[in-house]
This record gives structure tokens, sequence and C-alpha cells, in this order.
């Protein structure tokens, strides 16, 4: 039991006020704040491999028949991609019982 009592007085002897925190961490957050450039965004991570195809393409260097099916490609990508069955269903509800409710 005596040797519990005398840890507990070290330790409260050795643990810095609240004013000492205070000032510990404000200098820790201005150093590394000043020190250091600010992380870049998730987003912005180059990866470690070469794309394999430009984009967008030159147009310039494609013959007619290349753009004609590159632009086919795109139309088809762009309306896969704006697809929303969800909303457009919810929409055909909504829009089929405010017929019901007012005919």
């Amino acid at each position: 039991m005596a040797n519990l009592g005398s840890l507990a007085s070290g330790l409260c002897r050795r643990a810095p006020s609240s004013a000492q925190r205070k000032v510990a961490i404000y200098e820790a957050a201005t150093i590394t704040t000043r020190s250091q450039p600010p992380p870049e965004p998730a987003f912005l991570v180059v990866p470690d491999y070469p794309p394999r195809k430009q984009w967008p393409p030159d147009f310039s260097r494609l013959s007619q028949q290349q753009q004609y099916r590159f632009e086919k490609k795109h139309k088809r990508r762009v309306i896969y991609a704006t697809r929303r069955p969800g909303w457009t269903k919810g929409v055909q509800i909504a829009q089929l019982s405010v017929i019901v409710c007012a005919w």
C-alpha cells in the first residue's frame, strides 16, 4: 500500500499543469503547421502506373470513323453514368398517384 501512495504522488508531481499542457499543444500545432506543407487531398494522388490512353483524345489525329466510334462510345457511357433507375421509378409512381388521385 505504501508503494501505491508513493507511485501516485510521483505521478501527480510529474504531471504538467493544464496551462503548461495548453501551451505545449499550441506550440506543437504551430510547429507542425508552419514547418510542413498542408497534406494533399486523397483525390489528387497520382497513381504509380501511367495511363493507357490520353484523355480526352486529340480529335485532329483521329480519322472520321474513329471519331464516330468514339462519340458513340462516349454517348453510351454518359447515358449509363447518368441513369438513375430509383429516381425514375419514384417519379413514375408519383405521376401515377397524382393521375389516379385526380381522376
